[in-house]
């Protein structure tokens, strides 16, 4: 274990050095511009052990060191002044900000039991006026964080408990949910929150059934096809949501229903209207190129690069125009609805030849063989779930 701890010290002593005392002033002084006096103080007094005599690294210690004190405890005093005694969960973060400025202040105290022998500070300047046990402060801090973590979890808790016991719908259990779920942010199992966090999920929760996709784009393609393979990836995907339940129903046929939804067993069922789409590839143009460029050697011959062949432009599109509604079982109302659309265009360029690309000023990319073309339809296949599952997370999540 003795080895350890020699192998690490060091490991740590030879990073240090391996910055450099000028790295570490400089490193100090954007620090000090900052206004983190503990940073430039620490880094004052690393250069300091690699070099005592070097001048900047001594203006720098005595730049910050008078500071750097005076100015964390102001900063504590102003947050101990609206945070003691507790007020609210707030004050959890004011007194974490405490914490991290005292240990600011122990830091550097730790530096300044190595400060360097033999470093020419200005005359009068006594280092002893800037030595301080912060330790109690800093532990007497934590105690104060312990029992404000206690009492804003204990607060959290008493309005969680309060909206589940009153909660009269699902969008109330889910409320109570999330309250809950702020206790874990101070204290973890805390009374039965864990507990009540299940049940709100489980009355919270929405059976849902999505019906297959409704063409409204008076577009008659086969391809629609693929816009039923994309709600089934949704149908697949619903489960994921924290308040959704997936169910099957037997027909998922819109028209099925004229717009009458009681008859299936779910909570709530989901529409996809799709009001237009298409996506698709054009070859733009196909026309022969040819060009030379000359260039002069310093012996006075002249090089001559040439390329030839086909510009080939091929244009790729995507768009669709979809309403995503979410309609209640229990009474036939749109609970949701939210309008996704999509709409891309772009040209790919080649030139299809041989030849040295030094010649080519035709903007398309000079090729052997053309590249693979893009799959526009899984593009626009991707682009579709991603929206659609992105819409139905906002409603049950």
């Amino acid at each position: 274990m003795k080895n350890l701890y020699f192998v690490v010290f060091f490991l740590l002593s030879t990073f240090v050095f391996s910055q450099g005392y000028r790295t570490l002033t400089r490193q100090g002084n954007r620090a000090l511009k900052k206004q983190d006096y503990a940073t430039a103080t620490i880094k004052s007094i690393q250069a300091l052990k690699q070099r005592k005599d070097f001048k900047k690294a001594i203006v720098l210690f005595q730049n910050s060191i008078v500071f750097v004190n005076d100015w964390y405890e102001h900063k504590i005093e102003q947050l101990e002044a609206v945070s003691i005694p507790y007020n609210d969960p707030d004050d959890v973060q004011k007194t974490n900000q405490i914490i991290n400025d005292l240990v600011q202040l122990v830091n550097v105290q730790k530096e300044l039991l190595f400060f360097p022998e033999g470093v020419r500070l200005q005359r009068n300047f006594d280092l002893n006026n800037y030595v301080k046990d912060y330790k109690p402060k800093l532990e007497a801090a934590r105690n104060r964080l312990f029992k404000y973590q206690t009492l804003a979890a204990q607060a959290i808790y008493e309005q969680g408990l309060d909206k589940f016991n009153n909660a009269k719908s699902k969008a109330d259990f889910q409320e109570a949910y999330y309250i809950f779920k702020r206790v874990g942010e101070y204290r973890n199992g805390l009374h039965n929150t864990a507990a009540l966090m299940d049940i709100c999920i489980e009355k919270g929760s929405y059976r849902i059934a999505i019906l297959d996709p409704a063409n409204s784009s008076g577009r008659t393609d086969l391809r629609f096809r693929v816009i039923n393979t994309i709600v089934n990836n949704v149908r697949t995907t619903i489960g994921k949501n924290l308040f959704a339940i997936p169910v099957s129903v037997q027909n998922y046929s819109m028209g099925y229903y004229s717009d009458n939804y009681r008859a299936i067993q779910a909570d709530v069922v989901i529409k996809i209207i799709v009001n237009d789409w298409d996506y698709g590839s054009n070859r733009i143009t196909k026309e022969a190129y040819s060009n030379e460029k000359k260039r002069t050697k310093k012996d006075g011959t002249e090089k001559v690069f040439s390329v030839s062949g086909n510009i080939i432009e091929d244009q790729y599109f995507a768009y669709y125009d979809v309403i995503i509604e979410g309609v209640s079982t229990a009474d036939n109302t749109i609970l949701y609805a939210q309008p996704i659309r999509m709409s891309q265009e772009f040209n790919n360029c080649f030139l299809l030849g041989e030849g040295d690309s030094r010649a080519n000023d035709s903007g398309c990319r000079l090729v052997s063989n053309l590249p693979i073309p893009l799959n526009i339809e899984s593009i626009f296949k991707n682009d579709l779930i991603a929206q659609s599952n992105s819409v139905i997370t906002s409603w049950f999540n």
